[in-house]
C-alpha cells in the first residue's frame, strides 16, 4: 500500500467517524447508547394509590393529573388527547358483556 492511499483511508475513516458521532450528538444519545436526560423536567410523585398509566383502574381525570405543569401548549393538546382516546378504548370494553 502506498502512503498516499493510506492517508487517504485515513481520512475516510476519521470523516465517517466524526459523522457518526455527529449523529449521535444530534439526536441526544450519549456514551453507551443511552438516551440523554432532559434536566429541569418536572416528574409526577409515585405513591402506593397511584395508578400506572393504562391500566384497568385508570380514569380520564388521573390521566389528565399526570400531565406536567410546565409542557407546552401543544404537548398539552396532545396528553390530552391521548388522555381522552385512552377513555374512550376503556368504555368501549367495559360496554362489552362477559365473565
Amino acid at each position: 500500500m502506498t502512503t498516499t492511499s493510506m492517508a487517504v483511508r485515513t481520512l475516510l475513516i476519521g470523516l465517517g467517524m466524526t459523522f457518526l458521532l455527529g449523529g449521535c450528538a444530534e439526536y441526544g444519545i450519549g456514551p453507551g447508547g443511552q438516551s440523554a436526560s432532559i434536566s429541569g423536567a418536572s416528574v409526577a410523585v409515585t405513591g402506593p394509590d397511584r395508578v400506572a398509566a393504562g391500566a384497568q383502574g385508570d380514569t380520564l381525570e388521573a390521566c389528565l393529573a399526570r400531565i406536567p405543569k410546565d409542557a407546552t401548549e401543544g404537548q398539552r393538546l396532545l396528553a390530552k388527547l391521548s388522555c381522552e382516546r385512552d377513555e374512550r378504548d376503556r368504555q368501549a370494553i367495559l360496554a362489552v358483556p362477559g365473565p
